[in-house]
């Protein structure tokens, strides 16, 4: 594995050094000092030019040339101070961490990291192997305070503007690992005193900042509550208590534009660095200029797995990777560690010993299991590690021990693993003790008397390793005095001891273990995370695997084909330390204490075995109860104590809702014993459940808690086995389609139709894997499934239940294929029979039936109807699930939102779709399809109410999620996201993304739905509508008489919503082509289709096409009835739109003014162009093209109306 070099880039002013924290602007010199005492100098000039390009750089969209000349400039400089010899070392890829120490407060400003590498012409923030490291000469990082638990203080204000609170909470919440208090709307005072009043108790180790950064005369801070907190305040407030703080995090975004070069953070964050009288925080975290939000999302997520395990250092090197990974390459560059060098090691006197081990330099994790330990760790009651073999209690213990040598006079070791308390201390009286008793004292004398020297020898600690029997405990080890007892067992039931339960590593902590916190390269970095997660992250496992020579892809590679025992087995055989090493060996042992006369004891042994088979997950107790009574067991309390003896021994651990696990690894060994006979009772228990288990989604997502139970019956599934077993992987397919992974279902579902036999079981199996089919977008194939699973159903007279839920998913990938008159008769067919099923109760199965027809009358332009059916689906749903959660109450919830837009009333649609993705958040999680496609429509609602920033970042939210979900490009709904965001790029006047958008999704539709899909139209009428934007009309026809004919196709006539918004394009493109009559022709057609659709009332189509029919009247000369249409539109979108700001409000006042202007009534259209001005600005940007052009008919509108002022005062 590669080392890290370092390169020090140590500059100070050749002149006017005297004040380095003062910035001093103008023509320097600046000099460099190397570490082997020789100096280089170099000039650098302040100019305009300098100035301006920096400003440049710290724009939200920085300017590409002006970072490319600003790179060039400082590596000019640097080649003077010796760069070359700087650039070969990073040119060789290996880890370099770049130590950047200015003794002049200006030169923190510069970007570094914009510096080239030639030749490969990358900059050293594009290179992963680089790390930037800022630091003050001089400064020492303050004498860390011991044995303290993590502790995170999450601080945020919106004194500045909105920051992203709930987005951030999440990610803290999730991925800490320590507890975390919030500080919320907070003030420099609060924080103050909040980090004050923890001191004493439990001090923050870790302090997180979220507020907009900005200046004040000059200076860079944030903004708080309590007013501007420059980096002397806080300084201040922070610098007293870097002993306990291992990290302070500034997250700024969208922060206010910063003339000063540098940006608003640097500042703030060197004085943090800085720290206190008692020395420097060791480490600070931020960017030096405002993250994006998704930026301060990515860094959130990427930072947070990792900065306990990890350090801050390589926390954040591995976040800013991750940001790269991701796209948000600014953010990466942006983001800056501010870190003092390490302490030097203490020399102090250590304590007499006998450790049997050295310091294992690989030991990682457990920090807040060492904390809950030392916390425990007193003279009197002994503290117990406990946790099964190879999970690092002794390690753990060598770690703890080794620490109290500095602070302790006394630490002894016994190896207890012989089952002779008696023996092994009386050992210590020899050696270390030397309390030179005569030979012919008894090994009980012996013992005692060692037990009063450690008593009587002040602070000491007593080890007792791998104890295996509590029995005697107390009489053999110290009871006064000052000596604590720390053991370490597999046994969870000692008593009389505090116990610290160590259940494996994190995810972080097995990755550093496995590859010695060496960097992995990208191809590698997958392949270990998956390693470490089917070692069950075991500390002696990943250390196995770590000493093996074969990367991490290999090693996954043997162990998919092998088993995980074998591959470890083979690792350590190779390494001569470890041959007697045997993990199968190990667990076994600790079966020793079970005995082969007694029946409790035989079977706890039995049910280790079978647990094995359901291992390593949660395991509820009524799964081993039904595998127990399989194998013969009647007594309820025999099953009880035997699991008792389980959870003693260490072989299963009890959540505190009761369910049960086992280690994979433990599970893996359990199943090499007595397998077919262990397999064939678990795979009885969890049939018996699955047949209990309704299809209900409810009861599914119930079910969904023991879904690697059902992987692992449906995994080992064998030919011979009764076929009805085949409702374990029937049932898993099921749940992984309810959470979106048809992927796996599709294999699990093909696995288990190579083992159907009967018709029944074959047309089971068939439904479901045609509803992961659609869910993977392949629709021909899926209705091909689903047709030969209701031929199937019909033949075999399948009950009526099971051949309507064929149907209705026929349907639905009729419906996914533009199939709407067949998708219309397979739900109706599948109504029918489960109303007939009801018996005049509504069921869950009618009201998703005539969910699927409103989804029909939708697509069809039916709105009335379509309104009709989903609220009678919500009404059915409400009544069956009046408390509480269901994924179909917020499907339904989802569509009538859809409805309510469609029908133009956007408020209420907002509503109704805000509570679905609340609701979806709750049931499935953030990641989960549902709620994907729910924030693409709420982007939807979000953009036609003129919210376009939200509506942007909800479509870009909802894109990621759909692409993730799919893993495809080429699937309807990663097009139907594309063409959400492409629509509202193209209002936010990116025309060039928006096509971009345009063009990837009208590819995914074809190849995913076919050239006659109904989206297709959708994204052809749109590239004319880009073609409108984009000032090229005759571009844009074609395309929109193309949308027109599919349409018309489509829908069989013209009397639909899409249709009727084509001839509104048209009428557009001919307006700009000079065709007024044929404009007026095709808006009024259009208007005319959208009123026998939508009937006289406020409809946001309706508005738009009066708006530009207006508009071709006022062309035409015809001013008064512009102005009606202009009133119409105007009074229409006021109603629609609840007095918010709106562009298209706007839009509508900036026409009705030109008319005002004209008819001669200059002072009330200059005021409605004002206002409308004044929206554009705050709903568009002051740079968007519309804003631009309506704020430059301001000065010919001021003019006239000044004229006109003494006429209409």
């Amino acid at each position: 594995m590669p080392t890290t070099a370092r390169i020090h880039l140590q500059l100070s002013r050749l002149e006017h050094g005297e004040d380095p924290y003062a910035a001093r602007l103008g023509a320097q010199v600046v000099r460099r000092a190397f570490e082997d005492g020789r100096v280089a100098d170099a000039a650098i000039t302040w100019d305009d030019a300098l100035l301006n390009d920096l400003a440049a750089c710290q724009r939200p969209r920085p300017d590409a040339e002006a970072q490319g000349r600003v790179g060039q400039r400082l590596r000019a400089m640097w080649m003077e101070l010796g760069f070359a010899e700087d650039e070969a070392v990073i040119r060789r890829g290996e880890p370099v961490e770049l130590v950047l120490a200015f003794a002049a407060a200006e030169l923190y400003a510069l970007p570094w990291e914009l510096v080239r590498i030639e030749p490969s012409g990358l900059t050293l923030a594009d290179l992963p192997s680089v790390s930037l490291v800022w630091r003050w000469p001089g400064v020492s990082p303050a004498p860390r305070s011991p044995g303290l638990r993590p502790r995170l203080l999450f601080a945020w204000s919106a004194a500045g503007g909105r920051v992203p609170v709930e987005e951030q909470r999440a990610l803290w919440s999730a991925g800490y690992g320590g507890a975390i208090v919030e500080l919320a709307n907070a003030g420099l005072g609060a924080l103050g005193e909040l980090l004050v009043s923890a001191r004493a108790q439990a001090p923050f180790t870790h302090v997180v900042i979220l507020a907009h950064g900005g200046a004040q005369a000059g200076v860079q801070g944030l903004r708080l509550e309590d007013g501007f907190a420059d980096g002397a305040a806080l300084q201040r407030a922070l610098g007293a208590h870097a002993p306990s703080l291992d990290a302070v995090v500034l997250l700024s975004c969208d922060a206010a534009a910063d003339p000063t070069p540098g940006g608003v953070l640097m500042s703030p964050a060197m004085a943090l660095h800085r720290g206190g009288e008692a020395g420097g925080i060791r480490a600070v975290i931020g960017p030096r200029t405002p993250l994006s939000v998704l930026g301060a999302r990515a860094l959130s997520a990427a930072l947070l797995p990792r900065l306990i395990s990890a350090g801050p250092a390589r926390a954040l090197r591995e976040a800013r990777a991750a940001l790269r990974d991701q796209g948000y390459q600014r953010d990466a560059a942006a983001l800056c560690l501010l870190a003092p060098p390490e302490p030097e090691r203490s020399e102090a006197p250590l304590a007499r010993h006998n450790l049997p081990f050295p310091r294992n330099p690989d030991f990682v994790g457990y920090e807040a299991e060492r904390a809950a330990v030392l916390a425990q760790l007193s003279p009197g009651k002994p503290t117990a590690i406990t946790g099964l073999a190879g999970v690092g209690k002794t390690q753990l213990a060598l770690e703890i021990a080794s620490d109290a040598l500095q602070s302790r006079a006394l630490v002894l070791w016994i190896d207890a693993s012989g089952d002779n308390l008696v023996a092994a201390m009386a050992a210590l009286a020899d050696d270390p003790l030397q309390l030179g008793l005569p030979t012919t004292v008894s090994a009980v004398e012996r013992a005692r008397a060692a037990r009063r020297a450690l008593e009587e020898a002040g602070p000491s600690l007593l080890v007792v390793d791998h104890l295996i029997d509590g029995d005697g405990l107390q009489e053999q080890l110290p009871r006064a005095g000052d000596c604590a007892v720390l053991l370490t067992t597999r046994r969870a039931d000692l008593p009389r001891a505090q116990s610290v339960p160590l259940g494996g590593l994190g995810r972080e902590e097995s990755l550093r273990l496995l590859t010695r916190g060496e960097p992995l390269p990208p191809n590698e970095q997958a392949a270990a995370e998956t390693l470490c997660e089917a070692l069950g992250d075991l500390p002696l496992a990943i250390d196995l695997a770590g000493r093996s020579h074969h990367p991490p892809t290999a090693l996954l590679a043997r162990l998919t084909t092998r088993g995980a025992l074998e591959v470890l087995d083979r690792a350590r055989a190779a390494d001569p330390e470890l041959r007697e090493l045997s993990l199968q060996t190990l667990f076994e042992s600790g079966l020793a204490p079970l005995s082969a006369e007694d029946p409790v004891d035989q079977l706890a042994l039995n049910l280790y075995r079978v647990a094995g088979w359901f291992g390593p997950e949660r395991l509820p107790p009524a799964l081993l109860i039904g595998a127990a009574v399989y194998i013969g067991a009647d007594d309820p309390l025999d099953i009880e104590d035997a699991v008792e003896r389980l959870i003693g021994l260490g072989f299963l651990r009890r959540d505190r809702d009761g369910a049960l696990s086992m280690h994979r690894l433990v599970a893996a060994c359990a199943r090499r014993e007595d397998g077919d006979r262990a397999r064939k009772a678990a795979l009885e228990s969890l049939r018996a459940l699955c047949e209990a288990t309704p299809t209900d989604e409810l009861a599914l997502l119930a079910l969904s808690r023991l879904e690697e139970h059902l992987v692992m019956a449906s995994a080992n599934a064998q030919a011979n086995d009764p076929e009805r077993a085949l409702i374990v992987p029937l049932r898993l397919a099921q749940v992984l389609n309810l959470l979106a992974i048809p992927k796996r279902a599709r294999a699990v579902t093909e696995a288990a139709l190579a083992l159907a036999k009967s018709a029944q079981w074959q047309a089971n199996l068939r439904h479901e894997h045609g509803a992961s089919l659609r869910m993977l977008g392949e629709y021909t194939l899926a209705v091909a499934e689903s047709e030969q699973a209701v031929t199937l159903m019909v033949e075999a007279k399948a009950p009526p239940g099971e051949l309507a839920a064929a149907l209705h998913d026929l349907g639905w990938s009729h419906v996914a294929l533009g199939q709407l008159a067949e998708a219309r008769g397979r739900f109706e067919q599948a109504l029918d029979l489960h109303e007939a099923l009801a018996d005049d109760k509504p069921a869950v199965e009618v009201c998703k039936d005539l969910f699927a027809l409103g989804r029909v009358a939708l697509n069809e332009g039916r709105y009335d109807e379509a309104l009709t059916s989903l609220t009678r689906s919500l009404e059915i749903i409400v009544a069956l699930v009046p408390q509480g959660e269901h994924p179909q109450r917020a499907r339904t919830l989802r569509e009538l939102g859809v409805c309510r837009r469609l029908r133009g009333e956007l408020l209420e649609a907002e509503a109704l779709l805000a509570e679905a993705e609340a609701r979806f958040a709750r049931i499935f999680g953030a990641d989960h399809v549902e709620r994907a496609l729910t924030l693409n429509e709420l982007a939807g609602i979000r953009q036609a109410l003129g919210d376009l920033a939200g509506a942007e970042r909800l479509a870009q939210e909802a894109l990621v999620a759909l692409v993730a979900y799919a893993g495809t490009p080429w699937h309807l709904d990663v097009a139907t996201a594309r063409y959400q965001l492409a629509v509202i790029l193209r209002q936010r006047g990116d025309l060039a993304g928006a096509q971009n958008q345009v063009e990837q999704a009208l590819d995914a539709a074809t190849r995913a739905g076919g050239q006659r899909h109904l989206i297709v139209p959708v994204l052809v009428h749109e590239l004319g509508v880009l073609a409108l934007g984009a000032g090229e009309p005759a571009k844009g026809v074609p395309y929109v008489e193309r949308a027109l004919a599919l349409w018309r196709a489509l829908h069989g006539g013209e009397v639909h919503p899409d249709y009727a918004a084509g001839l509104h394009t048209l009428g557009s493109l001919k307006r700009a082509l000079g065709d007024l009559p044929g404009a007026r022709a095709a808006l009024t057609e259009s208007l005319r289709l959208k009123t026998q659709l939508y009937g006289d009332v406020p409809h946001p189509d309706r508005a738009a096409t009066l708006n530009n029919l207006g508009a071709v009247l006022l062309k035409l000369g015809e001013l008064e009835e512009a102005r009606r249409h202009f009133l119409m539109c105007l009074a229409m979108e006021t109603a629609l739109y609840g007095g918010r700001d709106n562009a298209n409000v706007a839009m509508s006042a900036v026409n009705l003014a030109q008319v005002e202007r004209v008819l001669g009534a200059h002072v009330a259209a200059r005021d409605r162009l004002r206002a409308a001005a004044a929206t554009l600005e705050r709903t568009l940007g002051a740079e968007h093209p519309t804003t631009v052009a309506v704020n430059g008919l301001l000065p010919t509108f001021e003019a006239a109306a000044a004229a006109a002022a003494p006429a209409n005062p």
